[in-house]
């Protein structure tokens, strides 16, 4: 299916964020994913479904200042 994360549109096998993440090589332990501009609970990601054309922001903290 194809998908666009963090504005990239992306060929995936994934159905739902967890699979996405694994996919992806992403460690899930310090980010925050936003699913079509709504953040989805760390909880959530196995149950929280992909669907074509949808779009996935992962971002993660950075220091700095």
């Amino acid at each position: 299916m194809n998908v666009y994360v963090n504005g990239e549109y992306q060929e995936v096998m994934a159905n739902n964020i967890q699979e996405l993440l694994k996919e992806l090589n992403i460690e899930s332990e310090f980010i925050a994913v936003a699913l079509n501009e709504d953040f989805v609970a760390k909880s959530e990601y196995q149950q929280t479904s992909l669907n074509p054309d949808c779009r996935i922001e992962i971002v993660a903290p950075n220091q700095g200042g």
